[in-house]
């Protein structure tokens, strides 16, 4: 029997990133209602969400690719 190797992968370097929006009545001259905010509120966190994931996608196909240059 053949032992491998154990591959040693360095841990990514991250940082978290923090965003701002903002959102323009575009010169109504007016307040949103409370029905306004609470739909771009709920866009905002979906936007999220989608971001996130397909950034843990982005990673983990980094990762990969970077385990089979090493293993190559």
């Amino acid at each position: 029997m053949r032992e491998w190797p154990v591959i040693k992968i360095d841990d990514f370097h991250t940082e978290e990133m923090k965003y701002v929006v903002c959102i323009d009545t575009m010169g109504q001259d007016r307040e949103l209602s409370e029905e306004h905010k609470r739909f771009a509120l709920e866009t905002i966190e979906r936007y999220i969400k989608i971001w996130e994931e397909e950034e843990r996608v982005a990673l983990a196909g980094d990762r990969d690719r970077r385990i089979e240059a090493l293993e190559s």
